[in-house]
């Protein structure tokens, strides 16, 4: 037999096992080639498309709140870091999608300082997505909402990589999303990172989330002596070494940063 038949076959595999169990809720896996022909003397592959295949990708960004609930990622939105079990502070970003190939799947997903130039990615990540159909909304999205394993997980504390604290700053996260056909979408978005939980608690969860997510945290070094934090408002980036920091005509809007011109570093615009 030759390779193409069973490339196919694994194809089948892949997408049955996956989406099987879950045909329940409308995801679909239904044999069958995708012009209506057939591969390698009669072997059909297995599809699992989801709207118009002569259709542009569409989407839109949800994320996973402090109450493992889905929610709808708006321009500027304030994001939870969540603790996940490799330890560290994630934000967990999904998509809804249509005119997709739900079988094959895979995110990739990133956030970037801005205020750095070139801007910096200070946290990546990247996996296959399980969806599930929704007609109601005409989207599929994460097969189980309130798991993390439905969304990219984005490292984000501790961060060696950031010009400032992560959490209550505006930073940008790009999520690319692609199929076996090759179809693909990116969606963007502005968001300010927070961390979950209650100031002055006594369980800790804030006051360790504060600490691990301060521009200033090392593994070498506590939490007592982490947070020293200068003045500068949230959204303002850093002055460069010796400069001033940058003044915005008027204050940027939610998610994005104010950052000094490159003819003059101490009149800013917003990015």
């Amino acid at each position: 037999m030759t390779s193409a038949y069973f490339l196919a076959r694994r194809l089948a595999l892949v997408c049955c096992t996956t989406l099987g169990a879950v045909a329940w809720a409308g995801a679909a896996c239904e044999s069958g080639p995708p012009d209506g022909g057939e591969l390698d003397g009669g072997t059909p592959i297995v599809e699992c498309f989801y709207g118009d295949e002569s259709a542009a990708p569409v989407g839109e960004l949800v994320f996973l709140d402090e109450n493992s609930q889905l929610q709808t990622l708006q321009p500027g939105q304030a994001v939870p870091t969540l603790l996940p079990p490799q330890g560290g502070k994630v934000i967990l970003v999904g998509a809804r999608v249509r005119n997709m190939d739900l079988c094959s799947l895979q995110a990739n997903g990133g956030v970037f300082d801005d205020c750095q130039r070139p801007a910096r990615i200070i946290g990546r990540e990247g996996r296959g997505l399980r969806m599930v159909e929704n007609d109601a909304i005409g989207f599929a999205e994460p097969l189980d909402p309130t798991t993390l394993t439905n969304y990219v997980n984005i490292p984000l504390c501790g961060n060696f990589s950031s010009s400032r604290d992560i959490d209550g700053e505006p930073y940008r996260v790009e999520i690319r999303l692609s199929d076996r056909a090759r179809r693909s979408l990116v969606l963007s978005a502005d968001i300010t990172p927070f961390c979950a939980g209650v100031p002055g608690a006594d369980d800790g969860v804030f006051a360790q989330c504060e600490c691990e997510c301060d521009a200033d945290y090392a593994f070498d070094r506590t939490c007592d002596d982490v947070i020293v934090d200068d003045d500068r408002a949230a959204g303002i980036c850093p002055a460069p070494e010796g400069g001033v920091e940058p003044a915005c005509a008027t204050p940027c809007p939610a998610g994005r940063v104010c950052v000094g011109t490159v003819a003059d570093p101490a009149v800013g615009e917003c990015r």
